[in-house]
C-alpha cells in the first residue's frame, strides 16, 4: 500500500474512532468546541484566523485535533497527530 493511501486510511480511521460525526453538520461555534473538548491546549494566529488545538482521548488513544475559526465559527477541522 502506498504511503499516501496509508495516511488517508489512518485519518479515516481516526475520524470514525474519535467520534467526530458532528463535523458533517457544518461549522460550530468555538464555545461549542470548548464545551465538548475543554479549553484548548494552544492557539495560533494565521492570516487573521485563529487555530485552536485540543487533545481528545478516545478508546485509550490520544488525538491532537485542530479547528480553524473565523469570527468565532470553526470553518475547518483536522488532525495534527493521533497516537495509535
Amino acid at each position: 500500500m502506498s504511503k499516501l493511501m496509508r495516511i488517508a486510511t489512518v485519518i479515516g480511521l481516526a475520524v470514525i474512532s474519535c467520534g467526530f460525526g458532528y463535523l458533517e453538520r457544518g461549522p460550530q461555534a468555538v464555545s461549542d468546541a470548548i464545551a465538548r473538548f475543554g479549553p484548548p491546549i494552544a492557539i495560533a494566529h494565521i492570516d487573521g484566523e485563529k487555530i485552536y488545538y485540543w487533545q481528545a482521548e478516545q478508546f485509550g488513544h490520544v488525538c491532537k485535533i485542530w479547528g480553524v475559526a473565523r469570527h468565532d465559527i470553526i470553518v475547518n477541522w483536522g488532525y495534527q497527530s493521533c497516537a495509535y
